[in-house]
């Protein structure tokens, strides 16, 4: 927009109508409605279309637009006469140069005549303004819908302002659908957990990340329509100003129903799998023990070393640690899919650590091993098995670490109606950039004897204290040591 006058005109007695007509920014003009003749334009209009003042009083209307919006001059004199009419168009420059404008034109009474006074601005910068505006739209709208997982954006009401193509064909949606009231919208989706059970709308995602929670990667089962399952991959996270204040949220999507699929095949097959593995272990596992009765009696081949005995115990021992390697891969895959049943009951963990120790350890191992029992905590609620497992991989990987010389040490207390127990080992530590991936699957951590397993032992841990409704987790410093702890509701 061509800047304003330097200066406003001073005339004698300072008119301020006049002052007004000619410091104003816009252009003013003065036109006769016959003919279209400019009788008066102000310093601006000049500046502007680049004519003096007499140069311009000199024009008509139609000398200061363009070719092609010409024909439409008469009709729009004529409307502004009538009753005043507010356009937009494009104007030029003395020098040939268009621009575009707005334009508010009404018929008045001046001087015993009628004339049109028209305002004209400049609204090239505008124009600018809103072709890039525009642009960058269109440019979002494309990465929007680029983008392979489903998308909806949500005003701070729950409407949704946007969903890309995605989205619509993942949730089912139509146009209307979207129109639909918050709760209406995700009611017609029936959401469950993946174990089946109904999802109450304001603990859905959307819901939580419109009362500014962040949600992230949460699996859900959706029915969009009758008889059709959609499992789906959900994350959320408000959307808000510098200064905190909610504007909305944002969600995306990712159907992940053949991953399932493909996941549920590979577990049935591990499972096919372990069975058919036992078979053979058994058969293997009974004839060495036949073997060995019969060596007891001497009823055997000769084995006047010892060496025929050995080699049946070594079968033995491996023949049992390979079938508690499969009893842990079934364990794993049925925590996975929530088919591990607990059968859950009062359990006092200060004396089922003390169980531990005692059934499972030699008096040497037991007695690197201090029980500390803080106050008297109540009994928690779980499985007592599987809690039982859950204390001695705990207390077997701490005596695995910890040099013989140093002590391991289970305390047990209650925490926050929780019933917490923590094994304290005394090697080498966990990396920092190890602690986050501790309790992963397959994560073998190797002993000072080099004995290693499937990497399932506090991976089985950690399933077995969530499918209990607790928390497990870990504290380290490298050459101090590392503390695994876990918290189980108390019974009720």
């Amino acid at each position: 927009m061509p800047e304003a006058p330097d200066s406003c005109w001073e005339g004698e007695g300072s008119d301020p109508y006049r002052l007004l007509f000619e410091c104003a920014r816009d252009i003013i003009l003065f036109i006769r409605p016959g003919d279209g003749r400019l009788l008066e334009a102000n310093r601006a209009a000049a500046v502007a279309y680049g004519y003096s003042h007499a140069e311009l009083l000199e024009l008509t209307i139609q000398d200061l637009r363009t070719p092609e919006t010409r024909p439409l001059t008469q009709a729009q004199l004529a409307q502004a006469e009538a009753g005043g009419i507010l356009f937009e168009g494009i104007h030029r420059r003395k020098d040939g140069t268009p621009f575009p404008v707005e334009v508010s034109s009404q018929g008045a009474a001046f001087r015993d005549e009628r004339v049109l006074l028209s305002l004209v601005r400049d609204i090239g910068e505008r124009k600018q303004a809103e072709a890039e505006r525009e642009r960058l739209l269109a440019l979002l709208e494309a990465t929007v819908n680029s983008v392979p997982d489903g998308l909806i954006v949500y005003n701070r009401a729950g409407d949704v302002v946007r969903a890309n193509e995605r989205a619509l064909e993942i949730l089912r949606y139509s146009l209307e659908s979207c129109r639909l009231p918050f709760g209406e919208r995700l009611a017609r989706l029936h959401l469950e957990t993946p174990g089946g059970e109904p999802l109450a709308t304001e603990e859905s995602p959307p819901a939580r990340a419109l009362r500014g929670e962040l949600v992230r990667s949460m699996n859900l089962v959706i029915h969009p329509e009758p008889d059709v399952a959609v499992a789906v991959s959900v994350s959320a996270a408000p959307i808000c100003l510098a200064d905190g204040n909610l504007l909305g949220a944002v969600l995306t999507l990712r159907d992940v129903t053949a991953e399932r699929e493909v996941e549920r095949q590979r577990e049935d097959f591990s499972l096919a799998l372990a069975h058919d593995l036992r078979q053979p272990l058994t058969a293997l596992r009974g004839h060495v023990q036949l073997l060995n009765a019969a060596a007891d009696r001497n009823e055997g081949p000769a084995d006047a070393d010892g060496r025929l005995r050995l080699s049946m115990r070594a079968i033995v021992q491996s023949t049992r640690r390979l079938e508690r390697m499969i009893d842990d891969l079934v364990l794993s895959m049925q925590l996975e899919i929530g088919q591990a049943e607990l059968e859950c009951q009062p359990l006092p963990l200060d004396r089922l650590a003390a169980r531990v120790l005692d059934e499972r350890y030699s008096r040497m191992e037991a007695g690197r091993v201090r029980l500390v029992v803080v106050g008297r905590p109540p009994a928690a609620c779980g499985d007592r098995e599987l809690i039982t497992r859950v204390i001695h991989t705990l207390v077997d990987n701490a005596l695995r670490f910890t040099p013989a010389h140093l002590p391991v040490t289970v305390t047990t207390e209650e925490r926050d109606e929780l019933v917490v127990v923590a094994v304290r080992g005394n090697g080498a530590g966990i990396p920092p950039a190890e602690l986050t991936h501790v309790f992963e699957r397959h994560r073998r951590a190797t002993s000072g004897s080099g004995r290693q397993g499937l990497g399932l032992g506090v991976y089985l841990a950690r399933l077995i204290v969530e499918r209990h409704g607790g928390r497990i987790w870990v504290v380290s410093e490298p050459g101090r040591g590392a503390t695994f702890s876990f918290s189980l509701p108390v019974a009720k």
